[in-house]
């Protein structure tokens, strides 16, 4: 059993992670900070003891997701923006910011107050099989449709960051 004083650690680094990445002035320096949220959400996993889904998490999130958002930021970019300072047109809103935190809070406590606990059940010993089965069985159409999607949105930030050389 891994101690909540580390699951409470790993809370506190994705609300760390999320407070700077709305807060940060820089968008680069925002989407990293996204990275730190993603790693921390990784490590509730870990600390649940859902090994499969921290290393998905770490995969597809902070592999993935980070390194997409990175490159849709730098090729939108123009030559003489090279600095990124006060790029986030997000971190000037702290009132609305809190604001909007505080009555997230109150509805997040509403809603867990309201909860039934529910007993936890024992997993089957071939979850992951299963899982595979699924998403390259029953849901292969969605799986390549997603795979798609994700190429064109690709190819869509190249063309668009793509310097006109006066062609």
């Amino acid at each position: 059993m891994i101690s909540p004083v580390l699951f409470y650690l790993m809370a506190f680094v994705v609300i760390f992670g999320a407070l700077m990445m709305v807060a940060h002035k820089n968008i680069l320096y925002s989407a990293l900070s996204m990275v730190l949220c993603f790693i921390g959400v990784a490590g509730i996993y870990a600390t649940l003891q859902l090994s499969f889904f921290a290393v998905v998490q770490i995969m597809v999130y902070v592999g993935a997701i980070t390194i997409l958002t990175v490159f849709a930021i730098m090729l939108t970019r123009h030559a003489h923006q090279e600095d990124f300072d006060g790029t986030n047109p997000f971190s000037n809103n702290v009132v609305g910011a809190g604001v909007v935190a505080v009555g997230i809070a109150v509805v997040m406590a509403i809603v867990i107050r309201s909860l039934t606990l529910i007993t936890p059940q024992a997993l089957p010993e071939d979850w992951i099989q299963q899982i595979g089965i699924e998403l390259f069985g029953t849901y292969v159409l969605p799986v390549e449709l997603v795979a798609l999607l994700l190429l064109v949105g690709m190819i869509g930030a190249i063309v668009i960051g793509k310097e006109d050389d006066g062609q």
